[in-house]
């Protein structure tokens, strides 16, 4: 499920971090990793980040 520029961006990032159905098991939409990177707020970036993977975690 990735997507690259502002469209997929403006698609993605309201279910980011929820469960989506995709097949035989669930997809959870995040950032690159290398967005943290260039956040404004890297503090901020990264805790979401983390969450988006305890949901994966969580959903798998």
């Amino acid at each position: 499920m990735a997507s690259s520029g502002n469209n997929g961006a403006a698609k993605f990032l309201p279910d980011r971090g929820e469960p989506v159905p995709l097949g035989e098991a669930p997809a959870v939409a995040t950032v690159h990793p290398s967005a943290v990177l260039r956040a404004p707020d890297r503090e901020a970036a990264y805790e979401g980040f983390l969450a988006d993977l305890r949901a994966a975690a969580r959903a798998a």
